[in-house]
């Protein structure tokens, strides 16, 4: 059973965490504790699953708790459960909190959040993921203009004026939006000069991605990054790739879906370059040597699974669609080859990424064999696209410079 410790000094708090959780009492253990100091007695005898803790008491902060907490039990989950605190305590809880929730928080927002901090923790069960993220130490917060983007667009007659306003207010995510409106991965006959028409060309869904990407690069600024990785490879690869998914599914939705799993696919290489260096090299040269071998070790997880599943853990940890999760967890499969089913997002990625490699290794590349038996493999699933259209994807990914 997974174990939940709330902490709050407002014993009228906690009653009422019991009376809106009493319904999971069949899946969850609840124990809530009046002080910190109960709290970290707690810690040091027993295991907890999620950590869920006031900001301000008396004595011992939350902050310090949490702090605790990640010293002590750094495979829990760690939940700010507050109203407002000061500035001080903000920035300091900032580090070490995996996601903030507000006081008066309903039923709906809390067992979400509990939810999704379990599902993370199962996409991180293995021994080796969970050393990854501990060295680590805590996954990024959620992208900020992402957020107030999908809260404007769920509400009733939000247009596209407002959307560009919102994008305009972060002037690094406004270029990034340009430059890429603007470069050849969408075929736009004219410049594109302002973020309203880049809304307009590229639609909401692509939009949402484009930010979500922009900001997940974040990451990377004023860190070291790893020896080995190139932001800008990373960048025009992951458009790449999201452009010749969407080739592979039919429909908008589908469409909309292939397209973001592609951008985002790559994230937890990303984090892992940021934010784990030297983890990031040994798994690039364990990949080295198992593409070589053909092999991976039975007993170990596949290096590749790592950042796909890391990638999963971060997106779902930031409360996106499991849609994308999922797909990302999974962008390194392929269907049966006999397979009529509809092509996934998950699988159009993993063609997309299978494509590349093939075409880049030239006409005496053994992978290039294959693509006749890819093209096959899509045919018979109801896509048709062909050789020619795949080199011209290719050129355009090698000759996009603009978008860096």
């Amino acid at each position: 059973m997974k174990r939940i410790l709330f902490v709050d000094d407002d014993s009228r708090v906690l009653a009422g965490i019991r009376r809106l959780l009493y319904s999971r009492r069949g899946e969850w253990r609840i124990d809530c504790v009046a002080s910190p100091v109960l709290a970290m007695d707690l810690l040091a005898r027993e295991h907890f699953h999620v950590v869920i803790s006031d900001l301000q008491m008396p004595g011992i902060d939350g902050a310090s708790l949490l702090e605790h907490t990640q010293r002590t039990c750094p495979a829990a989950t760690r939940i700010v459960l507050s109203g407002q605190g000061d500035p001080a305590s903000a920035a300091r809880v900032a580090r070490v909190a995996h996601m903030f929730l507000s006081k008066p928080c309903g039923e709906t927002a809390l067992v979400d959040a509990i939810q999704r901090a379990l599902e993370v923790q199962d996409l991180l069960g293995d021994e080796r993921l969970r050393g990854v993220v501990g060295g680590i130490g805590a996954l990024p917060a959620a992208p900020r203009l992402y957020r107030e983007l999908e809260v404007a667009l769920a509400e009733q007659g939000c247009d596209l004026d407002r959307v560009a306003a919102i994008i305009e207010c972060d002037a690094a995510i406004c270029a990034k939006v340009l430059q890429v409106a603007n470069s050849a991965f969408f075929g736009v006959a004219s410049k594109v000069h302002t973020v309203r028409q880049a809304v307009g060309y590229l639609g909401l869904d692509s939009l949402r991605s484009l930010v979500l990407v922009a900001e997940v690069q974040r990451m990377a600024e004023g860190v070291t990054l790893a020896s080995g990785f190139d932001l800008d490879e990373y960048q025009c690869h992951s458009l790449g790739v999201a452009t010749l998914a969407r080739e592979f599914v039919h429909g908008k939705e589908a469409c909309a879906l292939a397209f973001t799993v592609g951008i985002l696919h790559d994230v937890g290489e990303l984090l892992l370059a940021s934010h784990a260096p030297a983890e990031y090299e040994r798994l690039r040269a364990e990949l080295a040597e198992h593409e070589l071998e053909r092999l991976a070790p039975a007993e170990t997880l596949p290096p590749q699974e790592v950042h796909a599943r890391l990638g999963a853990a971060l997106l779902a940890m930031w409360g996106l669609p499991a849609a994308i999760v999922d797909a990302v967890r999974h962008h390194h499969e392929l269907a049966p080859e006999r397979s009529t089913d509809p092509v996934s997002a998950a699988e159009a990625v993993a063609l997309s990424e299978f494509i590349e490699q093939s075409l880049k290794a030239g006409p005496g590349g053994k992978p290039l064999d294959e693509l006749a038996r890819i093209e096959l493999r899509l045919e018979r699933r109801g896509v048709h696209v062909g050789s020619q259209r795949l080199r011209e994807h290719l050129e355009l990914t090698a000759g996009s410079q603009d978008v860096r």
